[in-house]
């Protein structure tokens, strides 16, 4: 039941977006927290493309970065104590 209200709580949040994107000619970010995660929604003024990016971070760090339109990971190594 959780997951189903947290579901159409973020169908009714998009279609509020989709609402106002008919209107704005601003770059709009958006965080949206699920359940289990979190997203971002950027909506840009001009109708471009926007791609999506996923950074991993580890305990030590480093972390990696997966750029969601190649599919590539470019990994980032922990810097040295100072």
């Amino acid at each position: 039941m959780r997951s189903i209200l947290a579901h159409l709580s973020s169908i009714a949040f998009l279609a509020l977006v989709a609402a106002h994107y008919a209107t704005a000619k601003t770059l709009d970010i958006y965080f949206i927290d699920v359940e289990g995660g979190q997203s971002t929604l950027l909506i840009t003024p001009d109708e471009s493309t926007t791609h999506w990016i996923k950074l991993s971070a580890a305990e030590d760090g480093s972390f990696r970065v997966l750029n969601g339109r190649t599919g590539e990971w470019k990994y980032y190594p922990a810097r040295p104590a100072s």
